[in-house]
Protein backbone atom coordinates (compact mmCIF):
# COMPACT_ATOMS: atom_id res chain seq x y z
CA UNK A 1 0.00 0.00 0.00
CA UNK A 2 3.23 2.00 0.64
CA UNK A 3 4.50 1.77 -2.64
CA UNK A 4 1.14 2.57 -4.51
CA UNK A 5 0.74 5.69 -2.35
CA UNK A 6 3.83 6.72 -3.13
CA UNK A 7 3.42 6.79 -6.62
CA UNK A 8 0.38 7.90 -6.89
CA UNK A 9 2.07 11.05 -4.80
CA UNK A 10 5.24 11.28 -7.39
CA UNK A 11 2.56 10.92 -10.41
CA UNK A 12 0.62 13.80 -9.00
CA UNK A 13 3.80 15.94 -8.27
CA UNK A 14 5.62 14.94 -12.17
CA UNK A 15 1.81 16.17 -13.58
CA UNK A 16 2.43 20.12 -13.95
CA UNK A 17 5.95 19.75 -15.36
CA UNK A 18 4.71 17.35 -18.13
CA UNK A 19 1.95 19.52 -18.64
CA UNK A 20 2.55 21.18 -21.95
CA UNK A 21 3.58 24.93 -21.38
CA UNK A 22 3.96 27.70 -23.73
CA UNK A 23 5.41 31.33 -24.06
CA UNK A 24 4.94 34.59 -26.21
CA UNK A 25 8.54 35.20 -27.12
CA UNK A 26 8.67 39.28 -28.22
CA UNK A 27 11.76 41.29 -28.74
CA UNK A 28 12.31 45.04 -30.73
CA UNK A 29 13.80 44.42 -34.39
CA UNK A 30 16.81 46.43 -34.46
CA UNK A 31 16.99 48.42 -38.14
CA UNK A 32 19.12 46.46 -39.35
CA UNK A 33 16.70 43.36 -39.26
CA UNK A 34 13.86 44.97 -40.76
CA UNK A 35 15.15 44.63 -44.54
CA UNK A 36 12.44 42.14 -45.46
CA UNK A 37 9.69 44.98 -45.01
CA UNK A 38 10.00 46.45 -48.35
CA UNK A 39 8.63 48.78 -50.15
CA UNK A 40 5.90 46.89 -51.87
CA UNK A 41 4.81 45.16 -48.21
CA UNK A 42 4.77 48.48 -47.40
CA UNK A 43 2.25 49.85 -49.54
CA UNK A 44 0.44 46.53 -49.98
CA UNK A 45 -0.47 46.84 -45.87
CA UNK A 46 -0.61 50.82 -46.33
CA UNK A 47 2.41 52.40 -44.24
CA UNK A 48 2.53 56.11 -45.80
CA UNK A 49 4.66 57.41 -42.20
CA UNK A 50 7.89 56.53 -41.33
CA UNK A 51 8.83 53.46 -39.34
CA UNK A 52 9.51 54.05 -36.01
CA UNK A 53 10.00 50.50 -34.42
CA UNK A 54 9.05 46.58 -35.57
CA UNK A 55 8.40 43.48 -32.91
CA UNK A 56 9.03 40.46 -33.60
CA UNK A 57 7.04 37.91 -31.42
CA UNK A 58 5.96 34.31 -31.49
CA UNK A 59 3.31 32.22 -30.11
CA UNK A 60 1.56 28.76 -30.35
CA UNK A 61 -0.33 30.06 -33.37
CA UNK A 62 3.01 31.27 -35.39
CA UNK A 63 5.57 34.27 -35.65
CA UNK A 64 4.53 38.04 -35.85
CA UNK A 65 5.53 41.53 -36.83
CA UNK A 66 3.85 44.43 -35.28
CA UNK A 67 4.85 47.43 -37.11
CA UNK A 68 4.63 50.87 -35.53
CA UNK A 69 4.67 54.10 -37.62
CA UNK A 70 4.15 57.81 -36.58
CA UNK A 71 4.19 60.83 -39.05
CA UNK A 72 6.31 63.81 -38.61
CA UNK A 73 4.16 66.93 -39.39
CA UNK A 74 6.31 69.27 -37.27
CA UNK A 75 9.70 69.99 -36.58
CA UNK A 76 9.99 73.01 -34.12
CA UNK A 77 13.41 74.86 -33.47
CA UNK A 78 14.43 72.57 -30.34
CA UNK A 79 14.62 70.10 -33.12
CA UNK A 80 11.61 68.34 -31.43
CA UNK A 81 9.31 66.39 -33.87
CA UNK A 82 5.35 66.38 -33.73
CA UNK A 83 3.28 63.51 -35.04
CA UNK A 84 -0.52 64.08 -35.93
CA UNK A 85 -1.32 60.72 -36.80
CA UNK A 86 -0.39 57.14 -35.81
CA UNK A 87 -0.83 53.53 -37.49
CA UNK A 88 0.33 50.42 -36.01
CA UNK A 89 -0.26 46.70 -38.53
CA UNK A 90 0.16 43.26 -36.86
CA UNK A 91 0.94 40.96 -39.45
CA UNK A 92 1.52 37.25 -39.43
CA UNK A 93 4.14 35.50 -41.46
CA UNK A 94 3.19 32.01 -42.65
CA UNK A 95 5.37 28.80 -43.09
CA UNK A 96 5.75 30.20 -46.84
CA UNK A 97 7.55 33.18 -45.79
CA UNK A 98 4.31 35.29 -46.89
CA UNK A 99 2.76 38.13 -45.00
CA UNK A 100 -1.08 38.59 -44.15
CA UNK A 101 -2.72 41.39 -41.99
CA UNK A 102 -4.08 40.01 -38.44
CA UNK A 103 -5.12 43.56 -37.60
CA UNK A 104 -4.42 47.31 -37.69
CA UNK A 105 -5.13 50.58 -35.80
CA UNK A 106 -4.84 53.75 -36.05
CA UNK A 107 -5.21 57.80 -33.85
CA UNK A 108 -5.13 60.97 -34.86
CA UNK A 109 -4.62 64.33 -32.93
CA UNK A 110 -7.52 66.40 -33.23
CA UNK A 111 -6.36 69.94 -34.77
CA UNK A 112 -9.11 71.88 -32.97
CA UNK A 113 -8.01 70.77 -29.80
CA UNK A 114 -5.86 72.82 -28.04
CA UNK A 115 -4.92 70.47 -24.93
CA UNK A 116 -3.50 67.76 -27.20
CA UNK A 117 -0.48 68.72 -29.85
CA UNK A 118 1.06 65.52 -30.40
CA UNK A 119 0.41 62.06 -30.76
CA UNK A 120 2.81 58.27 -30.15
CA UNK A 121 3.53 55.16 -29.68
CA UNK A 122 5.16 54.71 -25.63
CA UNK A 123 7.36 51.99 -26.76
CA UNK A 124 8.17 51.04 -22.97
CA UNK A 125 4.85 50.43 -22.35
CA UNK A 126 4.33 48.10 -25.29
CA UNK A 127 4.07 44.37 -24.62
CA UNK A 128 3.32 40.98 -26.42
CA UNK A 129 3.05 38.59 -23.48
CA UNK A 130 0.74 35.90 -22.45
CA UNK A 131 -1.33 37.12 -19.63
CA UNK A 132 -4.31 34.59 -19.48
CA UNK A 133 -2.08 31.69 -20.35
CA UNK A 134 -3.74 30.16 -23.22
CA UNK A 135 -0.38 30.00 -25.53
CA UNK A 136 -1.22 33.51 -27.14
CA UNK A 137 0.30 36.64 -26.96
CA UNK A 138 -2.04 39.52 -25.83
CA UNK A 139 -0.66 43.07 -26.90
CA UNK A 140 -0.48 45.63 -24.55
CA UNK A 141 -0.31 48.95 -26.37
CA UNK A 142 0.11 52.35 -25.23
Amino acid sequence: MKKICLLLLVLAAASPLAAQTTSVNSEILPATQTNWLTDSLKQLFRLSYPVNYVYHYADKSGTFFCIFTESRDSIIASKDTFHFRIRAVNIKQDANGQYSKVWDMNDYVLQKDQHESDIGFWDQYISFEDLDKDGLADPLIV
